[in-house]
C-alpha cells in the first residue's frame, strides 16, 4: 500500500485521534483511511443516484436504431483510441 503524509494542525490531529478512539479505530491512520474511503463513496454513489434520475426524467425509453448502434461503435472507438493515445504519450 502507497503512503501519503499529511500535515495538519495540532486542533485537527486532536479531533481525529478523538473520532478514532469513539468510532474504536485501531488508530488515527485506520480512522482517516475508512473515513476517506467512506467518503469517495459517498461521492459515487451521489454521481450515481445523480445519473439515474437523468435517466429517468429524461422520458420514456425508446428501441436502438442503426443509427444509434453506430454512433455508440463510433464514440467507443474514440475513446479507445483516447485511452492509447494517453498511454504512449507518457
Amino acid at each position: 500500500m502507497g503512503s501519503i503524509v499529511l500535515n495538519v494542525s495540532p486542533e485537527l490531529e486532536s479531533l481525529i485521534a478523538k473520532s478514532a478512539e469513539a468510532e474504536g479505530a485501531l488508530n488515527s491512520e485506520d480512522w482517516l483511511v475508512d473515513f476517506v474511503t467512506d467518503a469517495l463513496q459517498a461521492r459515487a454513489d451521489a454521481q450515481l443516484e445523480a445519473l439515474l434520475l437523468e435517466s429517468v426524467e429524461s422520458g420514456d425509453a425508446t428501441p436502438m436504431t442503426k443509427d444509434d448502434w453506430q454512433d455508440l461503435h463510433r464514440q467507443l472507438e474514440e475513446h479507445i483510441a483516447g485511452q492509447a493515445d494517453r498511454k504512449y504519450a507518457a
